[in-house]
């Protein structure tokens, strides 16, 4: 070998270590991704388990006169904050968002209490008497 010659294994050595830091960045950045929509998820979840557990609460007060406004937190994925779509039926609520194409949902079943009416106004679940 020359001076100033660069030799095959060198060579072949630099293009392993670029192939290798490649596929690590690829693997970190699938991770990244998939524990953010694992943390999604966990927020819808955790979203709709509150808000059934206080709309199945209500019948406490559904003998008396009463106006209950509660907020409904903001979602965050991926450093945005955005507010779910929120679905009421007679016994489930859901909870849901696409996202990248993804359609996340959680649902989350509650007991309707007689003469309680339930609404989502903005960004508040709003209960009160009929």
């Amino acid at each position: 070998m020359s001076k100033g010659q660069i030799s095959l294994d060198f060579l072949i050595t630099i293009l392993v270590v670029i192939i290798t830091m490649s596929s690590m960045a690829l693997i970190i950045n699938s991770i990244e991704n998939s524990q953010e929509e694992i943390l999604l998820t966990n927020q819808l979840k955790q979203t709709a388990n509150e808000l059934s557990t206080t709309i199945t609460a209500s019948q406490v007060m559904q003998d008396t006169n009463f106006y209950s406004k509660i907020k409904i937190d903001n979602l965050i994925y991926k450093n945005n904050e955005f507010f779910p779509r929120i679905i009421l039926n007679d016994t489930n609520l859901v909870v849901k968002e696409d996202i990248s194409g993804k359609n996340m949902s959680h649902t989350a079943k509650f007991y309707k209490p007689a003469k309680i009416k339930i609404s989502i106004k903005g960004n508040y679940l709003v209960i009160q008497s009929e």
